[in-house]
């Protein structure tokens, strides 16, 4: 099957994604994979002008939120996937495969949409019984300021997300029915738009405190 034709944006975020070869973790210690993503996120906001919202990685993938004014999502992918893979793979001496296939990606082409892939993001660690509060995973732009590239905050894309760190902190922090976060999981395995799980009605009823809590920020108008 052929792959989806990028619906390529200069005002949407993207999810993107990729997971390590054959599902296993990545042959480095995350400390050096994490130094290793941040040199070539930093690389490609100076060669592609990409704007980085958030990372997270985990052992055998990463979630990255980023947005392309110059509408060149192929591109400085492409230069990301192939970089960093060469450099894992020399670091750790392997001529293997490092990643498993090509980037996923969704377009955030709405606020809410950008909302929901913003928690699913930061919430990674949480889902894979690693850490109970978000703030306790060390290899996020959340809580890791060692990158020198400038993290993209308080954007237009960010209108159900909570200002203030406190809220913010507890809005991530507050579960969401697992049937709620499959859907979204399995949502983010095909590229495009966000496609909302057909039953829409209950989705949505669970998708509001998902997307707003307590904050007043209103209900997210799907």
């Amino acid at each position: 099957m052929a792959r989806k034709k990028i619906i390529k944006s200069d005002v949407h975020a993207y999810h993107v994604w990729a997971r390590a070869n054959n599902k296993d973790s990545f042959p480095l210690p995350i400390a050096d994979c994490w130094n290793i993503f941040n040199h070539y996120l930093n690389e490609i906001t100076i060669r592609y002008d990409i704007k980085i919202h958030s990372f997270v990685l985990m052992n055998n993938h990463f979630h990255a939120l980023i947005s392309t004014p110059n509408s060149n999502l192929d591109k400085a992918m492409g230069y990301f996937m192939t970089q960093t893979s060469k450099g894992i793979g020399l670091a750790s001496e392997r001529i293997n495969h490092v990643y498993g296939g090509p980037y996923g990606w969704t377009i955030a082409d709405r606020t809410d949409v950008y909302a929901i892939l913003y928690k699913y993001l930061y919430r990674n660690p949480v889902k894979a019984g690693i850490t109970k509060n978000v703030l306790d995973y060390k290899w996020s732009t959340l809580t890791n300021v060692n990158f020198k590239y400038r993290l993209e905050k308080k954007v237009s894309h960010e209108q159900h997300i909570p200002e203030t760190s406190k809220e913010l902190i507890a809005w991530l922090n507050q579960p969401s029915p697992a049937e709620l976060e499959e859907k979204i999981g399995k949502s983010l395995k095909k590229n495009g738009n966000f496609k909302f799980p057909k039953d829409s009605k209950d989705f949505l009823i669970n998708l509001d405190p998902y997307l707003t809590q307590t904050f007043g920020k209103g209900a997210a108008h799907l």
